[in-house]
């Protein structure tokens, strides 16, 4: 079981617990990582936008979500200091990620949507 806490920013103290998420903090090694992986920090936008190529990270979540593991924790491109937990809510039986909304400003209905007359 994996556990993310980020209790370093008042507005996202959130706690997240999933069961069997894929730890790729640590980066690429080639024993114990398949070669698709070497490739997740690539310009995934430009290969899917200006080359109309599937990118190796829509592969990798693909292949990560056949295996049912219901996410990823992997280090920001931006921010290697920092890591991600990337989830898939059609998992979401195998995660707890409560709304953090201390303030209560996040609506509890669809009444907010609805266009004012």
């Amino acid at each position: 079981m994996a556990r993310y806490t980020d209790g370093t920013n008042a507005r996202s103290n959130n706690r997240v617990t999933a069961k069997a998420v894929v730890d790729f903090s640590a980066g690429f090694d080639p024993q114990q990582w398949s070669p698709i992986w070497s490739e997740a920090y690539c310009n995934g936008k430009g290969l899917a936008f200006l080359d109309q190529v599937e990118p190796p990270s829509w592969v990798i979540g693909d292949l990560v979500r056949a295996a049912r593991h219901p996410g990823i924790l992997y280090r920001s491109a931006r921010d290697p200091d920092s890591i991600c937990l990337v989830l898939y809510p059609e998992l979401a039986d195998q995660f707890s990620a409560p709304v953090f909304d201390p303030n209560e400003l996040l609506s509890r209905n669809a009444d907010s949507w609805k266009a004012s007359s």
